[in-house]
């Protein structure tokens, strides 16, 4: 039977919460997709219709109907309808089937005695008079457009529904944006992805589940969102594609991922590591935590904790979880390591994953030799409230099933280490406004006691100062631009000295810039950064010259006369 005669016996949510409606246990004849007689089932006289731009709805307009509805709720499902057409369309997904008129035809009628909330035909469907008017009309409305939208991509052959199912139920969350609605009922994880119920030849089917939700695939959506986030929106589109060629889901969905150099095992594998650290890119979906399969205990003293086994199905996953301590907050607690090895079974393609819920948790992959799987996780002996380590088993392949996976933990304690459970207190609360402090040390402040104008004399050139100064650090003297060196400071007074070479007072002498003779002093934080520095003026005497005095000439000695 093909999928598109499969379809017409797909179902979809409807009820407030996400939940399917329990199916009649004796179901009526099977509604007709044909569109005579799909109009003529929901009265007996001529319905009513009500067109759009791409539907038309047909109702009953007698109040004496089960099927009866107003005019106006009416246009307002046919607006649903064209909002879901809209953003399919921007997303880039193809229109969906139409009948020979060129609509979708939507007939709304009285489905309680089916337990159905929809029903998709090619080009068609059927709505639930009940469902109109409630919360669930625009999450029902938009699986159906896109399971119409599924029609138009798929050839006779393919006998399994979950993969169009499960689509249509993404893509009806997607668009909405998630709503609460979506996420109330998601999964169970033991419950194989590819399980659902073919309601097309088996009246009342429950194989997978005893809600009716569950088992028809639609709680696994976020299967679909993860291959969206991870390959692209449009990847779902391919995976529909491929399984019409391949006319299987299954062949289909793992064509479509070896093409993107992948495989179903470690796509799978990926997934569920996903799911174990609520990682996914909505937020819809980051704060839930998987459900346990068991509980362990790990308590206070070293040695072997416990050994559980764990039967998994194909596609499935199971999570051990561990707890920290003894329950008891009072006593001392010490470091330790929890040491964790998992007994694969043959065929499951499985790659372990722990991860621990409290703060600083990561996803740990176990480390896998053959067929056995181990880690060593830092532990504690302290009792945690809140938090735990959870070990997910997956069963990634498509054929095992009942596997049994064995899983044994144990913990050395390392008494020299003591800790504590309890988490650093909460920053306190900053009602004054916030004022950002430098991340460097401040140079310190300096007051230079003194003339404002230092007088050197021709013969001295030494500069002595007596600097006070709010901090430690140092002091960078320069004369006109000439550096002459750095003094230490502490809080308080200093007495500072520094030589001016000959060479900056022959400068200085010769140069007329106002600038040339002006003192820099600049304060030094410990780090090197430069504070406020303050300057004086010096004034260098003229160089002094020696005057030399002219010698006289010594008188002629007097001539002595003979007598």
């Amino acid at each position: 039977m093909g999928v598109r005669r499969l379809l017409c016996a797909v179902v979809v949510c409807a009820a407030a919460g996400g939940v399917l409606s329990e199916r009649a246990l004796a179901a009526p004849t099977p509604l007709p997709c044909s569109p005579q007689a799909a109009q003529e089932a929901i009265v007996s006289t001529a319905p009513v219709t009500l067109s759009s731009a791409h539907f038309e709805i047909w109702y009953s307009d007698s109040a004496s109907s089960t099927d009866y509805i107003t005019q106006t709720e009416a246009g307002d499902l046919a607006a649903l309808a064209e909002q879901a057409y809209a953003s399919y369309a921007a997303l880039g997904f193809p229109a969906p089937v139409v009948d020979s008129s060129g609509l979708v035809d939507v007939y709304v009628v009285d489905l309680s005695s089916y337990g159905y909330s929809s029903y998709v035909c090619d080009g068609s469907f059927y709505f639930d008079s009940g469902t109109v008017g409630t919360s669930s009309e625009d999450i029902s409305t938009d699986w159906d457009v896109f399971s119409d939208i599924e029609n138009g991509m798929f050839l006779a052959g393919v006998t399994d529904g979950w993969l169009p199912a499960g689509a249509a139920q993404w893509a009806a969350a997607k668009i909405l944006g998630y709503p609460a609605d979506s996420i109330s009922d998601i999964g169970p994880s033991d419950m194989t992805l590819d399980c659902w119920s073919d309601t097309s030849t088996i009246t009342d089917a429950a194989n997978c589940s005893k809600t009716g939700y569950e088992d028809l695939g639609l709680s696994r959506w976020p299967f679909y969102e993860y291959l969206a986030e991870r390959f692209g929106t449009l990847f779902i589109d391919e995976v529909l594609t491929d399984a019409w060629s391949a006319g299987s889901a299954m062949t289909g969905l793992s064509n479509a991922l070896v093409a993107h150099g992948t495989t179903l095992g470690d796509v799978y594998n990926a997934w569920t590591t996903v799911e174990l650290t609520h990682s996914y890119g909505i937020s819809a979906l980051q704060g839930l935590s998987p459900t346990p399969y068991d509980t362990i205990s790990t308590g206070t003293k070293a040695g072997t904790v416990a050994s559980v086994q764990v039967p998994v199905d194909h596609l499935a996953t199971r999570y051990v979880e561990l707890t920290r301590g003894d329950g008891t907050t009072t006593n001392a607690c010490y470091a330790a390591t929890l040491s964790l090895s998992v007994t694969i079974p043959a065929g499951t393609l499985s790659k372990p994953t722990f991860y621990w819920t409290g703060p600083g948790g990561s996803a740990i992959p176990l480390a896998v030799n053959g067929s056995t799987a181990s880690a060593s996780i830092p532990w504690d002996t302290c009792t945690w409230s809140g938090s735990v380590g959870l070990l997910s088993l997956t069963n990634a392949s498509t054929t095992v099933n009942g596997a049994n996976f064995v899983v044994n933990a144990s913990m050395t304690v390392d008494m020299t280490q003591p800790t504590s459970a309890l988490l650093p207190p909460a920053p306190a609360g900053v009602n004054t406004p916030v004022v950002a402090a430098p991340s460097t040390d401040a140079a310190p402040l300096i007051s230079v006691f003194g003339p404002e104008l230092l007088k050197l004399s021709a013969t001295t050139r030494q500069i002595r100062l007596i600097v006070q100064s709010s901090g430690g650090g140092s002091l960078q003297a320069s004369l006109g631009g000439a550096a002459l060196g750095t003094s230490s400071l502490r809080p308080g007074n200093n007495d500072v000295r520094y030589t001016v070479p000959q060479s900056t007072v022959s400068a200085l002498r010769r140069s007329a810039a106002a600038s040339s003779n002006v003192l820099t002093l600049t304060p030094l934080s410990t780090t090197g950064a430069a504070g406020t520095a303050v300057t004086r003026k010096v004034s260098i005497a003229p160089a002094t010259t020696k005057t030399v005095k002219p010698k006289a000439s010594p008188k002629p000695k007097p001539k002595l006369k003979r007598k």
